[in-house]
């Protein structure tokens, strides 16, 4: 890649995580005081197949359903897409638990995805309406 484009993969980038920061501010606020979050990127892994689409990719219904189970356990707070990639906010007690349980998803496991994770530190939460009455 050449060193412009980089540059506006990396401006991008940056735009995305500030928005989602912004996003999820108010549901980490929320969060326990005992659980840290996490920022988790998948990219596409050695054994996608660019001849089919996401639904027929091996292990790609059982990622999704894991996505949505980790979701309603409490785990993730935000998903998004951009470009090629997906991004999550995950609340754990550790990068070693958020790390083991994004190792064991399935798309993680069939190498139709690799992942980056990292500590996430919300500097710039989005703002909370004022909910006290006049």
């Amino acid at each position: 890649m050449n060193k412009p484009c980089r540059a506006v993969w990396r401006c991008q980038l940056l735009l995305a995580l500030l928005l989602i920061s912004m996003a999820c501010a108010g549901v980490a606020q929320q969060a326990s005081d005992s659980a840290a979050q996490f920022v988790v990127h998948f990219s596409l892994g050695p054994d996608w197949d660019q001849n089919k689409p996401p639904a027929e990719q091996t292990g790609f219904a059982e990622h999704s359903a894991n996505m949505q189970r980790l979701r309603a356990e409490g785990f993730i707070l935000l998903g998004a897409r951009y470009d090629e990639l997906g991004m999550l906010i995950v609340q754990s007690d550790s990068l070693a638990t958020a790390e083991r349980i994004i190792q064991a998803d399935p798309a993680v496991t069939n190498r139709i995805f690799n992942y980056s994770i990292a500590p996430l530190s919300i500097f710039y939460p989005w703002p909370q309406p004022d909910t006290t009455e006049d």
